[in-house]
């Protein structure tokens, strides 16, 4: 529908976690149509609203990881900390599998 300025039909794009609004700017890099990093933690502060977007990869670890050129599962499993075995377990893939950039796995 139309609201405000608008002139047309339109899609409002609004970014919540937990029903806590925040910017996604934190987030995504609209210019390259891409996320900042491969996983976040949030903190709240005392007013209920998101204080920081921190990125796990700053910590090291995360729950998921983005598959770089040139990753291998044993790479990525030492890095975050688990085991090949885990990794496969968790992203239900063999250690035969063949990782493609770009490529989303589970780290826990």
């Amino acid at each position: 529908g139309n609201t405000g300025r608008s002139t047309g039909s339109h899609l409002h794009f609004e970014t919540r976690f937990l029903g806590i609004p925040m910017d996604p700017a934190q987030m995504f890099d609209f210019t390259r149509q891409d996320i900042v990093a491969d996983s976040y933690t949030f903190h709240r502060n005392n007013k209920g609203r998101a204080n920081t977007v921190r990125s796990l990869a700053q910590q090291g670890r995360g729950m998921f990881y983005k598959v770089k050129r040139g990753d291998t599962l044993s790479r990525i499993a030492s890095r975050q900390g688990i085991s090949v075995d885990k990794l496969c377990k968790l992203n239900r893939i063999s250690k035969r599998t063949i990782l493609r950039p770009g490529q989303v796995l589970r780290c826990s």
